[in-house]
């Protein structure tokens, strides 16, 4: 008798225990990243002076580097409780994780420099969008594993059509056009990027050699990551800039938070958050895949926009969150509805071309 292996990658049945641990981690995620977001837009447009956020949403502490180099913060701090040793891992994955991480500290740079352009909501549609679109073509690419039709095609295209739509009602009600655009394309470009660090993460975590250990997975790719978000700021204060002479001075951001407790609060809650997430998803990816990790992440667009609305609800003349304007809104949910239904459309096409195909390999074993 064979003995069974676990399934890594594999999409769950609807009612099985896998289907419920994918919700459960899924939720814990979507909650996570739309109060890392959140934290991360309230610190940017706090102002010491006020006590609360800038009037007209300006950004006072307009520092993507830094909350960039939070996402690995957050995962490094997990390293100390695992057990971990330089020889947990074989080379090959320590090479993996490098390429990984890579990839993610450009996509968080350029996804914390959009959220100096765009509210919470149209990030997080966009990039929803973007994540699915770019890890299905790279994961399709990259493993040659992820057939392609008709109607995986089509449900791509709903995809991408909603976070249109989202872009189009942002920068056709917003004062500065231009800046909403450049927003928007900073945004796009840093999906491309961790999309690609989605397909590398799969991959090194469901390498066959080993059992890759999710909690040790996610304190390296931290630790790696803020190595190379320390060469990134080193190289930031060299480089001329608006932030007191230079592209951004780590040393006046470290005194801002050690100066105010509510910015530092948001800054610790981003990194709290960041640690929570990258263990939920990181599981999702090792044990479901990175398609139906960003697929089932699609909710995301609820979470962070309800989050954004609570918190404008809670703390009206706050400056923070978002208000529920009516047209604007309605064309936000058309937007949504239409990223989410595309998305699990796309599961649900995949999965059926996955399935013929796999039948069509192994008739002929049967007969």
């Amino acid at each position: 008798m064979m003995e069974e292996t676990p399934l890594l990658g594999a999409a769950p049945r609807l009612g099985d225990n896998r289907f419920y641990q994918l919700v459960g981690l899924a939720l814990i995620a979507i909650l996570t990243i739309g109060l890392r977001m959140n934290f991360a837009k309230m610190a940017s447009v706090y102002d010491p002076e006020l006590g609360h956020g800038s009037e007209g949403g300006e950004n006072i502490f307009s520092k993507p580097l830094f909350f960039a180099s939070t996402y690995f913060l957050g995962k490094i701090l997990i390293l100390p409780f695992c057990n971990w040793n330089p020889r947990t891992f074989p080379p090959h994955i320590y090479y993996k994780v490098f390429v990984m991480v890579s990839f993610g500290a450009v996509g968080g740079i350029l996804e914390y420099s959009s959220m100096m352009f765009l509210p919470v909501s149209i990030v997080v549609m966009v990039r929803a969008a973007g994540l699915v679109a770019f890890t299905a073509l790279g994961s399709a690419y990259i493993s040659q594993k992820s057939p392609m039709n008709t109607w995986i095609a089509l449900s791509l295209v709903l995809v991408i059509g909603g976070s249109i739509l989202a872009c189009f009602v942002h920068v056709h009600t917003t004062a500065v056009t231009s800046l909403a655009v450049v927003g928007i394309i900073l945004v796009v470009l840093s999906t491309v990027s961790d999309g690609l660090e989605q397909v590398v993460a799969e991959i090194a975590l469901q390498d066959r050699s080993m059992d890759v250990d999710v909690y040790i997975f996610t304190g390296v790719s931290g630790l790696m990551g803020c190595g190379i978000m320390f060469i990134v700021l080193l190289m930031a204060q060299l480089l001329p800039g608006s932030d007191g002479g230079v592209l951004e001075d780590s040393l006046a951001t470290v005194s801002s938070i050690y100066h105010d407790w509510v910015l530092a609060l948001l800054v610790l809650g981003t990194i709290v958050m960041s640690l929570f997430e990258m263990i939920a998803a990181t599981a999702i990816n090792k044990y479901f895949g990175a398609t139906t990790k960003e697929s089932v992440l699609s909710f995301r667009i609820v979470g962070a926009w309800g989050i954004s609305l609570f918190i404008f609800a809670l703390f009206p003349a706050s400056g923070f969150g978002e208000p529920l304007v009516g047209e604007v809104a309605i064309l936000k949910l058309v937007g949504g509805a239409l990223i989410i239904s595309g998305i699990l459309f796309y599961v649900h096409n995949r999965r059926s071309a996955e399935d013929m195909e796999r039948a069509k390999h192994e008739k002929p074993y049967d007969q």
